[in-house]
Order: C-alpha cells, then structure tokens, then sequence
C-alpha cells in the first residue's frame, strides 16, 4: 500500500475512515461496470499518482466536506446513514456482478 493510501485509511481525529473507504469500493464497483462494457470512462485528467492512489489534499478536501456535510446530523442520524448507503453500495456490486458481459 503507497503511503497516500496508508494514510488515508488511517482515520483523523473525529473521523473513521468511512469516506475513503466506501469511494474505494464505489470505484471497485464503477471499474467493473466498465470490464463489463455497461459504463464507459469520461475524459478527464488522473487525479491519481502513480500507486493509484488520490494525493492526500483530495483525502483531506473529502474529510473536509463529509465533515461539513455531516454537521448538523446527529450521531444516530450519521449510523442510518451509514447503513443505507452501505445497503445502497451493496445492491450496486450485485448488480455489476449481475451483469451480462457486453458483446463487441
């Protein structure tokens, strides 16, 4: 693991790591749709360095805006959150996985 990825997956104070963890699976999810020809990529420059991974001011911009976004949620509030998006994710790697591969 490069050491953006490492300290990404380390969570900073009043954070755990949900953030980078679930846009790494939601990615898993979009590259697969893209192998299966149901997605197809925009263009549009790589954000990522050379081990894949974001720079750390786009983790610490994320964190920021969850942060920002989460303000007014109540810690009960975030859970359910949590828990459906996590359904949500869920129900789309079913899909892709589901899915048909597209013929050329």
């Amino acid at each position: 693991m490069s050491r953006n990825a490492a300290q990404a997956a380390q969570p900073e104070a009043g954070h755990d790591g949900y953030l980078p963890e679930r846009l790494a699976r939601a990615a898993e999810a979009v590259g697969r749709l893209i192998d299966q020809g149901l997605a197809t990529r925009g263009v549009a420059p790589s954000v990522l360095d050379a081990a894949g991974d974001p720079p750390m001011e786009a983790v610490q911009l994320a964190r920021a805006y969850e942060a920002a976004l989460l303000v007014n949620f109540s810690p009960s509030e975030v859970q359910t959150l949590r828990r459906l998006l996590a359904r949500v994710e869920a129900a789309a790697q079913r899909l892709a996985v589901r899915a048909p591969p597209a013929t050329p």
